[in-house]
């Protein structure tokens, strides 16, 4: 027997069936069309990213520096090319300080959070030295990846960067950012917005999608499709308002749902069970949102990875878990 109420059909459903459906998996904060999240069905109802910078917590992936602002290369130190998440150095003069922060005399001491870099193309005995205001952090000897520390910055007029130890004429060595969502899309909480064009879903229907809620205050917005449901940010928790917009259910610990299905069943990111108490909302006709309120005045952080949505149809426990799978596989191009 299939595990999870539902319509059943285990053996002929296909999880390709989907009425809607977006990934961001390939998209890249560089693309020409960032802006847009094509439905895979073709069907042109794509999603819409407003206010996005696609760079640092803006965009693809959640990086911690963006090495477009207030970081500093100066030509007669080393010859670099750069996006904001990626140095690629070719020649290297002088033992000073390379490519660093630069803070102003006015800014407030900060803590600088830790961040992965991938290191490539360290040759001839060069190393590099992540340090603060020419202290040392930590230093770098060989290519890999590595976590840089966090640590606590006086700013006013400080710097921390990178210290290549030699002179290197001509070099090919690379320090890229590793994201903390990569392949994900997050949304800043301050202006960003993923919103669809208004689409129709009947009394019975199944979502299903990768995406997480990322901030641990209460702010009432997260993932929204006005009438139907409200998935809002909450302290260690989330709060879903399913088929109503008064009845509140309140899931600790939780900050993902992998399924949302009409009869009231989530699951969770581990496909833990929880039946929600729903209201009578049926027919409806409203747009998708993610990072952002109802009235669009309110903004939270979130990261989203891939959705699809079933019309017409309440799926098991064993077809969602089908679907998820299904969409890992797939590419927006």
């Amino acid at each position: 027997m299939p595990s999870g109420k539902g319509t059943g059909g285990e053996e002929t459903f296909d999880p390709a069936s989907f009425d809607q459906a977006w990934t961001v998996t390939g998209k890249t904060n560089d693309d020409e069309d960032r802006a847009t999240v094509k439905n895979l069905t073709g069907n042109g109802n794509d999603l819409r990213l407003s206010n996005f910078a696609f760079a640092g917590d803006s965009g693809h992936g959640l990086y911690t520096q963006n090495y477009l602002q207030k970081w500093v290369n100066n030509e007669s130190r080393v010859i670099c090319t750069k996006t904001s998440d990626m140095y690629n150095i070719t020649s290297i003069k002088g033992v000073l300080v390379h490519i660093y922060y630069q803070s102003i005399g006015s800014e407030a001491p900060f803590t600088v959070p830790s961040y992965k870099v991938k290191i490539t193309g360290l040759t001839d005995n060069q190393s590099i030295t992540y340090a603060n205001s020419g202290a040392t952090i930590t230093t770098i000897n060989s290519d890999g990846v590595y976590e840089l520390p966090s640590f606590e910055f006086a700013a006013a007029g400080a710097y921390y960067g990178f210290i290549f130890s030699k002179p290197q004429e001509s070099c090919d060595i690379t320090i890229e950012q590793i994201p903390d969502y990569q392949g994900c899309l997050v949304t800043d909480g301050v202006d960003d917005k993923i919103q669809s064009s208004s689409f129709e879903l009947d009394k019975d229907w199944t979502i299903i999608g990768d995406w997480m809620l990322l901030q641990d205050i209460y702010k009432p917005a997260g993932m929204v499709k006005s009438g139907i449901l409200y998935v809002y940010n909450n302290v260690n928790r989330m709060v879903v308002y399913l088929k109503s917009s008064d009845i509140p259910n309140s899931l600790s610990e939780i900050k993902s749902l992998y399924a949302v299905c009409s009869d009231g069943r989530v699951y969770d990111n581990n496909w833990n069970e929880h039946q929600l108490a729903i209201g009578e909302n049926s027919k409806n006709l409203s747009n998708l949102r993610f990072g952002v309120s109802v009235d669009g005045a309110k903004f939270t952080k979130t990261a989203f990875k891939n959705l699809a949505i079933y019309n017409g149809k309440v799926l098991t426990k064993d077809q969602c878990i089908k679907v998820y799978n299904y969409l890992q596989t797939l590419k927006e191009k």
